[in-house]
């Protein structure tokens, strides 16, 4: 399930590092936004260790397409319905599961009726009507919430 319109967005959301990072929420990190682990116990030392870190680019690009491929997996595994959701509102539940995980996702159930009903106004109102929108990354859920409404982003 390629999709090259998805994986640059997902890209530009994440960003690429190289080596490991602790991401927005504090867990550790590596390449576009590939979790490590949530025990934010792990030093540095032991999360570059995990992962043999540092990654060369061509690692991180290959592991962005394994995450993407096991993300929709998941998605489309959980929520089947919403692989035959038009293309943009597809997108934007990639990538909200990419930083949240599909359980994340499934924390929005006023969302994903909407969405279910294509009510894409509402869906994308419930998109935002978070902490996820409001405190933690509001930039990227305000692009990601539009994709959800079923409009295009550049």
């Amino acid at each position: 399930m390629n999709d090259p319109i998805a994986i640059a967005i997902l890209k530009r959301h994440e960003g690429k590092r190289n080596d490991v990072y602790r991401d927005h929420l504090g867990y550790w990190t590596i390449g576009y936004g590939h979790l490590i682990t949530r025990d934010k116990l792990v030093t540095e030392h032991e999360a570059r260790d995990h992962v043999g870190g540092p990654w060369s680019d061509e690692r991180c690009e290959r592991m962005l397409e394994i995450d993407y491929e096991s993300k929709c997996s998941q998605l489309f595994g959980e929520l089947p319905w919403a692989g035959a959701l038009p293309e943009w509102p597809r997108r934007g539940l990639i990538n909200m599961s990419f930083q949240m995980g599909v359980a994340g996702v499934k924390g929005f159930p006023k969302m994903l009726a909407a969405l279910r009903q294509s009510e894409w106004a509402e869906a994308r109102t419930h998109a935002l009507n978070s902490v996820w929108a409001k405190e933690q990354t509001p930039a990227r859920a305000l692009e990601v919430a539009t994709m959800i409404g079923n409009e295009a982003i550049a």
